[in-house]
């Protein structure tokens, strides 16, 4: 699982390219991807949210007024009304995943066995437990860390 840059990887990013340096260079030289390298060289460094800046730019490279109208376009050109309607699809596509559906039926069944709740679970994994819900609800399925995490989770309640 990638790790959070910290704000002097984000300071070295804006440095290396102030020098000169192409995104895709830094992201070579550092070992990120090159969008990461993108979003934060062209940053300011006090924006709370770049990763907006450049979802917009790419947009509009591709013809769009920002990222919410390509997405809205993406999803009528899919055949849907709207775009929270092509992600209600995608959240039904996810729900009848049998992996999904079979993680969520084992954790629901692990809490209840060892009598612990989704937020036990969640703080012991250091996730929210909005995501422990959508875990159980077969609405997502967590990255291989975090199925660790609820693994090492269950077996420690078992050996206690």
């Amino acid at each position: 699982m990638a790790q959070k840059l910290t704000k002097e990887d984000k300071g070295l990013i804006r440095k290396l390219h102030n020098q000169g340096l192409s995104t895709k260079e830094i992201s070579s030289q550092l070992g990120i991807a090159n969008s990461t390298a993108w979003i934060y060289a062209k940053s300011d460094p006090e924006e709370t949210s770049p990763t907006t800046n450049y979802h917009d730019s790419w947009a509009q490279s591709k013809g769009y007024a920002d990222f919410s109208d390509y997405k809205e376009s993406h999803a009528i050109a899919n055949g849907f009304q709207s775009y929270s309607e092509y992600q209600a699809h995608l959240e039904n596509l996810r729900t009848q995943k049998a992996k999904n559906q079979e993680l969520g039926e084992l954790i629901q069944s692990e809490l209840k066995r060892r009598k612990k709740n989704q937020t036990w679970l969640a703080d012991c994994v250091d996730v929210t437990h909005q995501a422990v819900s959508s875990y159980i609800n077969a609405k997502s399925y967590p990255s291989d860390e975090v199925v660790e995490k609820i693994y090492e989770c269950f077996m420690h309640v078992e050996s206690e």
